[in-house]
């Protein structure tokens, strides 16, 4: 469960990133008029919302934020976005729709304090949505479901991490190496295992191409092929 300074409060002031206009004008209808709550931006792109916050003083950026995960989002740009409103104690509710196909990419479940599903009925929602206003975690059961369609990903180290981040971007071992500071064959050592992790929770990581598919799907590669996401040693 996540601990926010503000818990003791409920939030009274959201932002929502919904990419389909009748979703987002419903979510911000709901919250209005069946929470109290005042929608502050009704975002269709995570861009957009990036673009507000960089323009909004921190202490004027919303309690809340819901957010509606679809297939089509890049799991590196949303934690971008995720990770600094997080550290602002935001509180994040999402909405998740049920992945098209088993590589989809995976939501950054972590990151949640709550979720509901798309299609769960508007009462599901805004019960959820209160919940997680009111600083406690909330899932629903379909949203539940939904992300444990999402295959499970293996724990890598950070190192591994980095190696996986790199090497899936196009670079060769030899300059993985060199760019996180170790002898060729340590790099090498680190590919294997993260090759064993994967192939031990059932997936396939054999060449690059599995390689960059399952880092893109997980998180550490933007779809752009030129981002990379790994974390700090």
């Amino acid at each position: 469960m996540h601990v926010h300074a503000r818990s003791a409060a409920r939030a009274r002031t959201a932002a929502i990133v919904e990419t389909y206009t009748m979703q987002r004008s419903r979510m911000r209808q709901l919250l209005a008029t069946e929470l109290d709550v005042d929608v502050l931006l009704a975002a269709a792109s995570l861009q957009e919302i990036v673009r507000w916050l960089r323009s909004t003083r921190r202490d004027a950026w919303p309690e809340l934020v819901v957010v509606g995960i679809h297939d089509g989002v890049d799991p590196v740009r949303l934690r971008a976005v995720l990770v600094p409103l997080r550290a602002q104690d935001v509180r994040i509710m999402a909405v998740v729709g049920a992945p098209d196909r088993r590589d989809a990419p995976r939501p950054p479940a972590e990151l949640f304090d709550g979720a509901a599903a798309v299609d769960d009925a508007e009462t599901a929602f805004v019960e959820t949505v209160r919940a997680v206003a009111a600083g406690r975690d909330a899932v629903t059961e379909r949203a539940r479901r939904t992300l444990e369609r999402h295959a499970a990903a293996p724990r890598l180290s950070v190192q591994e991490e980095r190696v996986l981040s790199l090497y899936a971007s196009g670079m060769t071992i030899g300059a993985v190496a060199e760019a996180i500071g170790v002898r060729e064959d340590t790099a090498r050592v680190y590919l294997r295992r993260v090759r064993a992790k994967y192939r031990a929770v059932g997936q396939t990581a054999s060449t690059k191409i599995d390689l960059a598919r399952v880092a893109w799907r997980d998180g550490y590669l933007s779809s752009d092929a030129g981002s990379v996401r790994s974390r700090e040693a």
